[in-house]
């Protein structure tokens, strides 16, 4: 099994949610242990979302906050996107 890291700030609990793989990765015998199921992290009430478009704390004088969210928005997007490709492509 792989795990994408969850990129939301640490506001909730961010359990493991794992999914078997279509096709026949998914349909093998011993499962977790050949490859037969992806997970990623995600936050516990599947609040990704929401929580990585509230504005970051100011890190420092002139920091960005606008496009730390931005990145934040993007890294998620490609999480769900890599976690679905996953488990439909069963590779």
């Amino acid at each position: 099994m792989s795990a994408a890291t969850c990129c939301c700030p640490p506001i909730s609990p961010i359990p493991l949610f794992a999914a078997k793989r279509a096709g026949d990765a998914g349909r093998k015998g011993d499962a977790g242990r050949k490859g037969d199921t992806v997970g990623t992290l995600v936050c516990a009430q599947f609040e990704c979302s929401r929580n990585v478009r509230k504005l970051p704390p100011l890190a420092y004088t002139g920091f960005d906050r606008d496009a730390a969210r931005q990145r934040r928005i993007q890294q998620l997007t490609e999480n769900v996107q890599g976690f679905v490709r996953s488990v439909r492509d069963g590779a």
